[in-house]
């Protein structure tokens, strides 16, 4: 489908080493698409992550958990 279509659109750019930005909600598909992640509220940077033993769902609820 299309999502699957973005997906390898994705690492296709990724793969010829540029930088890819997105924003979504489907955090588990990112999870599985890139190696660093932005959280980003109201225009400013709230947290990055690289890669992180736990799942990226934990760490977007842990940060907002804490109030950031």
């Amino acid at each position: 489908g299309k999502r699957k279509t973005s997906c390898d659109a994705m690492r296709s750019e990724v793969a010829r080493g540029r930088s890819v930005l997105i924003s979504s909600h489907l955090l588990d598909d990112l999870a599985d698409l890139t190696n660093s992640f932005y959280f980003i509220e109201a225009g400013a940077l709230v947290e990055k992550i690289k890669s992180s033993s736990q799942t990226l769902k934990q760490e977007y609820l842990d940060t907002y958990e804490r109030g950031e």
